[in-house]
């Protein structure tokens, strides 16, 4: 959020000390500077792809999230472990996860496809969508989409950005999409001819009858049997807590 307000360059300063609350809470401070080294990226090619054509402040911008990617950077050692922190998330995010289910890529199953199909929704959104992108916000869906893909628990740092970068894109497609068929204008039924008439009143019901239909349908399944989400009985978790409660271990695992 703080990064799309072009508007109030000044808020991009709050990163730091949201930095150091992030980084006394929880190592995935990580992600938020890499969306600044992304958005970064983005403003830069933006500025170089704008000198000589542009204002002559076009690298105002670059210059002020590179300032408050520093800061943020270094606001990160305001933790009790201090100049260790650093070396502790290297050793972190390069840690082996393969038995973590979590951690895995994203699948068919029925747990995974609710993500995938959000997933598919968004691209093709972004694609289609004739919105003006710009090079940060194509940066952050290319990046963000990826490790959604290939780790399941990067599917929130996604859905955060989608929320903030793609939802622009999405509108452009409702508003030039099947919303228009949903609301004629007087000058559409003047110019329109009977046969265009009749196409969108058939799909002006098809969709008023599909939509609540689907929602309905998917509501009277999770009331009545709830979401199943198939888990191996081998992988990590299940099999150490099944190992744990079979042979009654107790006190303090940790």
């Amino acid at each position: 959020y703080l990064m799309n307000r072009e508007d109030r360059p000044g808020w991009l300063y709050a990163c730091p000390v949201i930095a150091a609350i992030w980084a006394n809470v929880h190592a995935g401070v990580v992600a938020g500077l890499g969306l600044m080294v992304l958005f970064l990226a983005g403003d830069a090619i933006e500025a170089w792809r704008s000198r000589g054509s542009g204002p002559d402040n076009v690298w105002s911008r670059p210059r002020r999230v590179a300032v408050a990617l520093l800061y943020s950077a270094a606001a990160t050692l305001a933790t009790p472990y201090g100049a260790d922190f650093w070396p502790f998330l290297w050793r972190a995010t390069t840690l082996g996860r393969e038995y973590i289910t979590e951690w895995a890529p994203l699948s068919w199953r029925p747990g995974d496809g609710t993500y995938l199909l959000c997933a598919l929704v968004f691209t093709f959104a972004f694609i289609r969508s004739r919105h003006q992108k710009t090079p940060a916000e194509i940066l952050v869906f290319i990046v963000t989409l990826y490790l959604g893909l290939t780790h399941k628990r990067h599917m929130m740092i996604f859905a955060i950005a989608a929320g903030m970068t793609i939802a622009p894109h999405v509108a452009d497609c409702l508003r030039g999409g099947w919303l228009e068929y949903l609301h004629d204008t007087p000058d559409d039924d003047a110019t329109a001819g009977d046969e265009s008439r009749a196409d969108r009143t058939i799909l002006r019901r098809v969709y008023c009858a599909a939509i609540p239909i689907i929602l309905a349908a998917f509501l009277f399944a999770v009331a009545n049997r709830g979401v199943k989400i198939p888990v191996d009985p081998g992988s990590y978790p299940v099999a150490a807590r099944r190992f744990i409660q079979e042979n009654k271990i107790a006190g303090n695992l940790y």
